[in-house]
């Protein structure tokens, strides 16, 4: 499938969403915050245009043929996240985090380009911590988490690395979880970081086989992420 978002292609790229970031401690330490806020367009350069969400006082570029959603309107299909507790019990506590208003999810951008049924994306994650809350500490609460991925995952990769905005864990894998029977398979890329007083876990995903296509596109996206905005 090629050309456009259907409404079958995202009712699977949204559910692929759900587990993707269910997978990640964004999640593990859920609660709830602000209202949703549609993303604010800044400005567009080089092709990519930079959306910023005050409320979570953080701004990203993103490609500018991509579409952005609140995490409200992106799971309101709850039949869709119904069917994916069914088939995939470990995700059932994070159901209602992902389709609350208030949800920490606070930017979801897809390609409308689809292809293979999937809509390549990214998200972000944001929470509020307490101000001596530091990247040390996120990277210590996430050690049980990446030994819970090793059940879910293959060829996950874990390093720090330096970002604009911080100094980040960066994890790369393929997740696997169930849908309409089929085993589904998306290649992950996510990084966690902590500034000014939040926590942030920014998700791409895409099909294994485009991983390389779309490289320099979440590379790029990744180093324009900017925080106190």
């Amino acid at each position: 499938m090629a050309g456009g978002v259907t409404t079958n292609s995202l009712r699977w790229f949204f559910v692929a969403v759900a587990a993707a970031v269910a997978l990640w401690i964004g999640l593990s330490r859920v609660a709830a915050g602000p209202p949703n806020e549609h993303p604010e367009a800044r400005g567009t350069v080089a092709g990519f245009t930079t959306y910023a969400v005050p409320s979570a006082e953080f701004s990203m570029a993103v490609p500018q043929a991509w579409r952005t959603f609140t995490a409200e309107e992106a799971f309101s299909d709850t039949a869709a996240l119904d069917q994916l507790t069914r088939e995939n019990p470990e995700f059932a506590q994070f159901r209602d985090a992902l389709s609350d208003p208030r949800s920490p999810m606070k930017l979801i951008a897809i390609d409308p380009n689809v292809r293979g049924g999937f809509a390549t994306n990214a998200n972000v994650i944001a929470q509020d911590v307490p101000d001596d809350f530091s990247f040390e500490d996120f990277a210590r609460e996430s050690e049980a988490e990446l030994r819970a991925l090793e059940g879910m995952t293959t060829g996950l990769q874990s390093k720090i690395v330096d970002l604009p905005a911080g100094k980040a864990q960066r994890l790369t894998y393929e997740g696997h979880f169930t849908f309409s029977g089929q085993e589904r398979s998306i290649a992950t890329l996510q990084y966690g970081l902590v500034a000014d007083g939040w926590t942030y876990v920014i998700t791409f995903t895409t099909l294994p086989e485009l991983a390389d296509e779309y490289e320099n596109d979440f590379e790029r996206s990744i180093g324009s992420f900017s925080t106190g905005d």
